[in-house]
């Protein structure tokens, strides 16, 4: 526990101890998934205390799978599928990104719960319909 706004500066009504009992109790715990050798002991890794959600990153998972174009190829959609299907056994929230209505509702309908929008992606395709590009 530093000084931050968060802490009030420290002067956290309650004292240090009340501030570090209502950090803990608001603070999420959300690992991500981008590395495919985690799979197998994912469910193990996302059922201990405490993790709120996953979120997926489809990019750097694509990379680490060895495809460089991107995450629309077929084995990454499977493996996304995959972590998907292992968060909601899990009973943890499965995010991932989108950038697009469309993306997003794309992967509400596979399962995810939990939609990132990415700002720059948002706004560079909101500018792209505008334009008509």
């Amino acid at each position: 526990m530093g000084i931050s706004r968060a802490s009030k500066y420290m002067a956290y009504s309650g004292g240090a101890e009340k501030y570090i009992q209502f950090a803990n109790e608001q603070t999420m715990v959300i690992p991500q998934f981008e590395d495919p050798a985690l799979l197998d002991d994912f469910e193990a890794m996302i059922s201990q205390p405490h993790v709120d959600a996953v979120v997926i990153g489809p990019r750097d998972l694509s990379l680490n799978m060895g495809f460089p174009d991107g995450p629309n190829h077929p084995e990454v959609q499977e493996m996304i599928d995959k972590v998907i299907a292992v968060c909601k056994k899990a009973g943890v929230a499965a995010g991932i990104t989108a950038g697009t209505k469309a993306d997003s509702d794309k992967q509400v309908a596979r399962g995810a719960t939990m939609i990132l929008g990415i700002a720059q992606i948002l706004i560079m395709n909101g500018s792209k319909d505008f334009l008509g590009k």
